[in-house]
């Protein structure tokens, strides 16, 4: 016995350290995993920011690299300007200058320099010659024949003593010596307001930098000392830059303020700069952190919950074995002597008793037993079952439960009244014995009521965890991909449902709330017999959202994360990040759309017109092209002004939309040049079309300017031809209109 009891210890004591092994190792593999996830979902939020702020400082680029080419297309024209003297020469270039700047805000003041680095023509006036030739910019012109355009550092201006960018193309002879060059100044504060224009939290950052040798252009947060400076040659950016890497993400700590962050970088591939967006850890590792804490809660929880349970357990296991032992033992000598049978039952530790089965007598009983009872003795030679058992009214009623005892010991639970009327709980063990011939009931009880109570106190504590759980912002769901096994209350919340009875009744699975839009995931994109939580696994983390339409009958976007749960089972937990998809979505569309008319713009046109040539392909259609050019559009902005011109430009989109077809897509092409993109079924409509496009913008009496034409230059795209083409095709006709007396339509031919 003394074997047994060491044995059936140590293995309690190795079944509660094991247990709590698992349990921690459990949570430490959690919190590791969740650290992970916050990390990627960092990388893939820089990654988001990063496009997004390098697409627009592209396109900032890209119109600065328009207007030098118009400024270089004006200061080449000049020549036929034989008439003026040279300072009517520099009032005439001042105030095209003047007119590029009014229509690209971002640019602050246009120069023209000569071969030499001074300063001829310029948008603002110039008090003193200046002169360039020791700037590096110039310098890289004059000194590569084969460069054609070249940035500065970040410089303090010397024609308007603020700190810019310096942007110029270089104007050369034949021989491809310079003949001069045309610059552009973006002011800091600009390139600072784009920067600033994405939220990057706490200690975030966002700047841009050279990628040839890393010196810094401008930072949100702005910290001006740090301005020109450039990384280490060891910096993990800067060797990755080196070693031709052109988008990257990482985790550093800042060598400036040794703030730990994640970041990722794209280098600008048209210009010698890469565009960086880092998150601070105490950003991203905020709901981490949060987690975390939960996490370390629920284990400390779970521990002192099953250090309880194991004490309670242990104790009673134990001491359930030595009684049962002794009970056995105990028989044993009923059977073979009486009087040593009574003694030991009086010595009995536990409430030890035998019955008479007829009457329910109590006839022998322990001291425990009476202890329990609180009887003296003459009280407990009367007591019998009937008395001191709450539930039993009469001999009949204990008869019929004992009726199934035997020789086998049996367990049960009863309520015991003391003589002072208050109860406890009795579990009891007994089992039928012959004595003289007769049979008896020999039962031994123990008193459990504070064991009842630490249980219903464990069940209570798992019942907060459970709640906690239910706190969760999440909607969680244990799913074998076509039917939900359980789901949280979150899930019935959003679709409206009372309960899993109810959603049964009309569905199966989540997935079929799974709304249809390209953007993100829905069942149209795998096979029918495929499981959408297995092929949804297979995508990148970052695109891993569905769109789903709650109870309010609005839409929202889900990120989705899979973990398995059994064999057959998987728990998928749905995110939602409406708000931080649908402001990215608006950011794009921004990018894409011109900030005058809203009109779509160059960029949209050079990203999409592949997908109009492919929808043709498949619709068995005819992609058209037409260039709309308003006809003396100058004459209103030195009539009007060019705030009236703005206004006109957005009135004549509305009159073009108007009167366009529900399907055509209007792009603005630069200054009032509009390309309508046309898809059509019969390429033979495409004159009738636009005819009555030009004949609505003739008759329509615009706002303060009147009546205006314009002149249409169209074309058919041929099949698998370069679409530039198909531009050009369409801009020759729109010069025939133009050359032929204008506000009139030439539709190139096909032959």
């Amino acid at each position: 016995m003394n074997n047994n009891s060491f044995n059936i210890k140590n293995f309690t004591y190795s079944w509660f350290i094991f247990s709590i092994f698992i349990v921690i190792i459990i949570a430490l593999f959690q919190v590791y995993f969740e650290y992970k996830k916050a990390i990627k979902n960092a990388i893939t939020i820089t990654n988001n920011l990063t496009t997004i702020l390098t697409k627009k400082l592209e396109n900032d680029f890209d119109q600065a690299n328009n207007i030098l080419k118009l400024a270089e297309n004006i200061v080449k024209n000049l020549s036929n300007e034989k008439k003026l003297n040279s300072e009517e020469k520099q009032e005439f270039i001042a105030s095209k200058f003047n007119f590029l700047i009014n229509n690209f805000k971002n640019i602050s003041v246009i120069n023209y320099l000569d071969k030499d680095g001074n300063i001829i023509y310029s948008s603002n006036t110039l008090h003193n010659k200046i002169n360039l030739s020791d700037r590096r910019h110039f310098l890289e012109l004059k000194n590569n024949k084969d460069l054609m355009l070249s940035f500065s550092d970040v410089i303090v201006s010397r024609t308007t003593n603020k700190n810019s960018l310096a942007q110029l193309l270089a104007i050369r002879d034949t021989k491809k010596e310079l003949i001069g060059a045309v610059s552009v100044l973006i002011d800091l504060e600009t390139i600072n307001s784009v920067l600033s224009s994405i939220d990057t939290g706490k200690n975030g950052v966002a700047l841009l930098r050279r990628s040839d040798d890393t010196t810094l252009i401008s930072k949100y947060p702005i910290n001006e000392s740090e301005i020109n400076k450039q990384l280490p040659l060891n910096n993990d950016i800067s060797v990755r830059i080196r070693a031709g890497e052109k988008t990257s993400s990482l985790e550093y700590i800042a060598s400036t303020d040794n703030e730990k962050r994640v970041a990722s970088f794209i280098v600008i591939d048209k210009y010698p700069f890469y565009v960086q967006v880092a998150l601070s850890q105490e950003e991203y590792l905020k709901q981490w952190k949060r987690n975390l804490i939960i996490v370390s809660i629920l284990v400390f929880l779970f521990i002192l919950s099953a250090f309880l349970f194991f004490l309670v357990v242990r104790k009673n296991y134990l001491k359930e074995q030595l009684s049962i032992n002794k009970q056995k033992e105990l028989m044993n000598q009923i059977l073979k002597e009486k009087i040593k049978y009574e003694t030991l039952l009086k010595l009995s530790s536990d409430a030890v008793f035998v019955v008479d089965i007829d009457t329910s007598e109590i006839l022998e009983y322990s001291h425990q037993t009476q202890k329990n009872l609180a009887y003296n003795d003459i009280e407990m030679k009367t007591l019998t079952i009937v008395d001191i058992d709450v539930d039993l009214k009469n001999v009949e009623e204990f008869k019929e439960i004992i009726s199934n005892i035997n020789s086998e010991i049996i367990s049960l639970q009863r309520v015991h009244k003391r003589k002072d009327g208050s109860f406890y709980n009795a579990s009891i063990t007994a089992v039928k014995i012959e004595i003289d011939g007769k049979d008896y009931i020999y039962a031994s009880t123990r008193d459990i009521t504070e064991k009842l109570r630490i249980r219903n106190k464990l069940e209570e504590s798992y019942k907060n965890l459970e709640k906690l759980i239910e706190t969760q912002n999440n909607i969680v769901i244990l799913t074998n991909g076509k039917e939900i096994k359980f789901a949280n209350q979150k899930f019935f919340n959003f679709l409206g449902f009372k309960n899993l009875i109810d959603f049964k009744e009309k569905h199966k699975c989540i997935c079929e709330f799974f709304i249809e839009n390209d953007r993100f995931f829905h069942l149209k994109k795998i096979n029918e017999n495929e499981i959408w939580s297995d092929k949804i696994l297979e995508l990148e983390e970052s695109k891993r959202v569905v769109c789903m339409k709650g109870k309010d009958s609005l839409e929202y976007l889900f990120s989705v994360s899979v973990n398995s749960f059994d064999d057959e089972t998987k728990i998928v937990s749905f995110t939602d990040i409406s708000q931080t998809v649908l402001e990215n979505i608006y950011l794009e569309e921004k990018v894409l759309h011109d900030k005058l008319t809203n009109t779509y713009n160059r960029e949209f046109f050079e990203n999409n017109y592949k997908r109009f040539i492919d929808n043709c392909k498949l619709n068995n259609t005819k992609l058209a092209l037409a260039i709309l050019d308003i006809d003396y559009f100058k004459d209103v902005n030195d009539r009007f002004g060019h705030d009236i011109g703005d206004l006109f430009l957005i009135e004549f989109v509305q009159v073009i939309q108007k009167c366009s077809r529900k399907n055509d897509i209007l792009v603005r092409w630069g200054g009032e040049e509009f390309i309508l993109i046309l898809e059509l079924n019969d390429p033979e409509n495409l004159e009738k079309i636009l005819e009555n496009l030009r004949n609505s913008i003739e008759k329509y009496n615009f706002q303060t300017v009147g009546n205006k034409t314009c002149s249409i230059g169209a074309t058919i795209y041929r099949d698998d031809e370069d679409v530039l083409k198909t531009i050009k095709r369409a801009d020759e006709s729109l010069y025939e209109a133009k050359k032929t007396g204008r506000n009139r339509v030439i539709i190139a031919s096909l032959y």
